[in-house]
């Protein structure tokens, strides 16, 4: 047998998604770098995962998704002898929001994705790409909109992840069809446009759907 047998460290590294009504951010820490944590000994992928969230939000993770595993560096999280478990972590700035409580570092920061060189990020472009393919058959948006969002907001986000256009009527018609988006009494300036009305989803009236057999679609 070898006498050196390199053993290869974990570490958990996550991509924290987050929109603004305008454009997706990731967040990233001063040397604008992926976020990650080493497993301690003592403890599973998901334990370290929530201990990442909490260290910047003090949340735990609400929906979040394993992309992928490798031993190659990731942005310079790891050297090669690293074994990598990639998540993306979705998140409402609203409630994300850095600088809020004590748990939050004062060096990372939202970037906008679209700012971000194609080559800096292979990983980011796998989230991107799962969040694309994901989000017209699952309410994943309501985890990135605030509680309270205007429509505009959330055809914006469709649009920018699947590239492409949507007939305002048509895509403001498919929404009132879905019992658990609810209209509230709240509304807010967009700019450029009269105030909009603010609609919140119900995440109980959602299970209940789908437990009559509803399948998500927009």
């Amino acid at each position: 047998m070898a006498e050196n047998i390199l053993k290869s460290t974990v570490t958990v590294v996550c991509i924290f998604v987050g929109f603004d009504g305008e454009q997706l951010h990731i967040l990233l820490n001063d040397k604008k770098k992926l976020l990650a944590a080493h497993l301690q000994q003592d403890q599973n992928l998901e334990t370290a995962l929530q201990l990442l969230c909490e260290r910047y939000f003090a949340l735990q993770p609400q929906n979040y998704i394993q992309l992928s595993a490798s031993n190659l560096p990731i942005n310079d999280v790891a050297d090669e002898n690293t074994l990598c478990i990639n998540y993306a972590c979705l998140c409402n700035m609203e409630k994300h929001a850095l600088g809020e409580n004590k748990n939050t570092a004062e060096w990372v920061a939202w970037h906008q994705i679209s700012k971000l060189s194609p080559e800096a990020f292979s990983l980011v472009n796998s989230a991107y790409q799962w969040l694309s393919e994901q989000i017209r058959y699952k309410p994943l948006a309501f985890d990135l909109l605030p509680e309270n969002f205007a429509l505009p907001d959330m055809q914006n986000l469709y649009e920018i992840l699947l590239k492409t256009d949507f007939d305002k009527r048509n895509f403001r018609r498919k929404l009132m069809y879905m019992d658990f988006v609810e209209e509230t009494d709240a509304v807010r300036q967009l700019y450029g446009h009269r105030p909009a009305r603010l609609y919140r989803f119900n995440k109980a009236l959602y299970e209940k759907a789908v437990e009559n057999g509803f399948r998500f679609m927009l």
